[in-house]
């Protein structure tokens, strides 16, 4: 068993870690900021996602447990939804508070795309042709992305600090 087998294992304990990890990041960066700005909104639309995920998950691994297409169609395509609104929340609060979208909304908002075409392709493949050839890549692909998070959320946050700083003098 290799150390990534070991983490899916216990994945249902890292979602929640991760989510409190979230948490406090999001308490740090308003401590600090002090004001609202990129990071924060991103921060807190990723808050907000990652606890929409945590009550729709049981529901939705219900439906997953069954084979027929429609139950499929209801678990990638409820993910989709999903990850397609947290996207346009990300969009509109940094619309509305008319701020500049940073590297960190970025590479938030590009894993969120990043995670649509997983479930797009995976539901395409396992609906249609079945061959579960890409099942593998979506399984540890998502896994992955999701572990690699907060930490690249964590350094974006400082490199951005560090860029303003040397920049604005701040």
């Amino acid at each position: 068993m290799t150390l990534f087998d070991t983490l899916f294992e216990f994945s249902d304990e890292i979602v929640t870690y991760r989510f409190l990890c979230y948490l406090l990041l999001l308490f740090i960066v308003m401590l600090v900021e002090r004001k609202i700005s990129s990071a924060g909104i991103t921060i807190a639309v990723l808050v907000l996602g990652e606890g929409v995920h945590l009550v729709f998950i049981e529901p939705l691994y219900e439906i997953a447990k069954h084979q027929q297409i429609i139950n499929k169609f209801g678990w990638y395509g409820s993910w989709v939804i999903i990850d397609t609104f947290i996207l346009f929340l990300l969009y509109e609060a940094h619309l509305k508070m008319k701020l500049r979208v940073t590297t960190m909304a970025q590479f938030y908002g590009t894993t969120l795309i990043f995670f649509n075409c997983c479930q797009a392709i995976d539901f395409i493949d396992r609906a249609s042709i079945n061959t579960n050839a890409f099942s593998l890549f979506y399984q540890y692909g998502i896994f992955s992305v999701n572990m690699i998070m907060l930490p690249a959320m964590i350094l974006l946050w400082l490199r951005q600090r560090r860029l303003q700083q040397t920049v604005y003098g701040t």
